[in-house]
């Protein structure tokens, strides 16, 4: 019996349930990430002042690289055995992280930590949580994602002034060591509400190998895969489906050889201009995404703000995200996701040429924050369109989007690891250590990343740009 996957439910109180699961699991992971100005203006006035701004960077990158890296491993786990016993033991392993960093005071912990171990642990929790959500929905899929990613937002607005706060009327351990009783419990919650819609890829390989041995197949654990349901649901053919990647993967022994066809036969499936485009858009525009999360704080003391208000850019900055990435992303229905995210990287580099470099010549309180809030709303939509885009440039093909969302990521990590190092080192040779190379620099490679957007765009749709992408 050739087992048929249904449409996503594309709705319902179990599918929202999930969304919530996605955004908790979100806000305790990436919105934590999101905190990193923070950690910089801190490790650099306070805890490592003999740390310069590229050595510090390189905190930050580790997460981003690592949160990436781990990408294609976390979605094939994610293909194979479901969200949820993915997520927990990397939920676990931030918990932990987090409770090491309370104790370091020195350079080398922090970055083994915070670094190293949160940013592997961040992969593990963010990542399933995005493709579980995209599993689950349609037609709707645009506005379920951008909710669910607008958890990192709220996480970026609570956890800056959450551990500042602390740890001005306490001290730096105090603060880590609640903010991840905050991140351990809402952690445990998306946990409980995350799980994928189909049986995972063990799973069908029982149900095949009962089959075969003709042993009954157990209705409890494989409820979606009754011949019924299977003949009245889903829009693909019996034939069509017998050729899928998942009843190959259900069927054939896994083995290190097949593995590699698969995931060759992934890559070969889909256009190779447009994927080129995508990969290459998203690397050069992770490059500089996180600048002006990471130094609008300093630039803000710097510019003669006071520090307990420079923290609060930062909060401006993801509440604006979070306007971002869910109006975006119901607009993104309508509009076509890659429309939307050609829109949001030309609106994110005009930004911050337009913007946030005038500011660096004539800087002002009002200015600063008013950049923020609109760089948000610019730069929000790029996190929550990456899914649905992939979904676009797959043509909807739900079985491998695990891996397939997880080769995106390896750009992703690629643009993350030398882009805030580069960024430190050219604001450390700047003269008084000036923001306006920095800014500059940001500004070009997200152009550069809008152009490739573009060209991927075209190759996906053609010319025509009211066609719906």
């Amino acid at each position: 019996m050739a087992y048929i996957r249904p449409d996503p439910p594309n709705g319902g109180v179990r599918a929202w349930l999930v969304v919530v699961g996605s955004f908790l699991l979100q806000m305790s992971s990436f919105g934590y990430l999101n905190t990193c100005g923070t950690f910089q203006y801190y490790y650099q006035s306070i805890m490592l002042p003999n740390k310069n701004s590229s050595q510090l960077a390189w905190i930050t990158t580790l997460q981003i690289a690592f949160f990436f890296a781990c990408g294609p491993a976390v979605g094939k786990l994610v293909d194979v055995y479901g969200s949820r016993p993915v997520i927990a033991p990397f939920a676990a392993l931030a918990v932990i992280s987090l409770g090491m960093l309370s104790l370091c005071t020195e350079y080398y912990q922090v970055l083994l930590a915070q670094g190293v171990a949160f940013g592997i642990a961040v992969s593990g929790t963010c990542l399933p949580a995005i493709v579980t959500v995209s599993q689950w929905f349609s037609t709707k899929r645009g506005l379920a994602v951008g909710v669910a990613s607008c958890g990192s937002s709220v996480g970026g607005v609570i956890f800056p002034i959450m551990v500042s706060r602390l740890i001005k009327s306490h001290d730096f351990p105090t603060a880590i060591r609640w903010s991840m009783v905050v991140v351990g419990i809402t952690m445990l919650i998306g946990i409980l509400l995350c799980d994928t819609p189909f049986p995972p890829l063990y799973k069908l390989k029982k149900l095949q190998g009962d089959e075969e041995t003709g042993q009954p197949t157990d209705r409890k654990n494989s409820q979606d895969i009754e011949p019924d349901d299977a003949e009245s649901v889903g829009s693909k053919t019996k034939e069509a489906e017998l050729d899928s990647p998942v009843l190959e993967a259900a069927i054939a022994p896994i083995n290190k050889e097949e593995n590699a066809k698969g995931l060759l036969s992934v890559l070969l499936q889909r256009k190779a201009l447009g994927w080129a485009g995508f990969v290459s858009g998203t690397f050069f525009f992770m490059w500089s995404f996180l600048a002006p999360f990471n130094y609008l704080p300093l630039m803000s003391v710097a510019s003669g703000m006071s520090p307990d208000l420079a923290q609060y850019t930062l909060t401006v900055t993801n509440a604006g995200s979070m306007f971002g990435r869910v109006g975006l992303g119901a607009v993104s229905d309508k509009m076509g996701a890659f429309n939307v995210m050609c829109i949001v990287t030309t609106l994110t580099a005009t930004t911050v040429l337009g913007f946030w470099l005038p500011l660096s010549y004539n800087p002002s309180t009002v200015g600063i924050f008013m950049f923020g809030g609109i760089y948000g709303v610019a730069s929000g939509g790029f996190i929550s369109l990456i899914a649905s885009c992939v979904v676009s440039l797959a043509n909807s093909q739900l079985e491998n989007l695990g891996i397939t969302f997880g080769l995106v990521c390896i750009g992703l990590a690629f643009g993350a690891l030398v882009g805030l190092p580069a960024m430190a080192a050219v604001r450390d040779r700047a003269a008084s250590h000036s923001f306006k190379d920095l800014i500059i620099f940001t500004g070009v490679v997200l152009a550069v990343g809008s152009v490739c957007m573009v060209i991927a765009r075209y190759m996906k749709g053609g010319i025509r740009f009211w066609t719906i992408v």
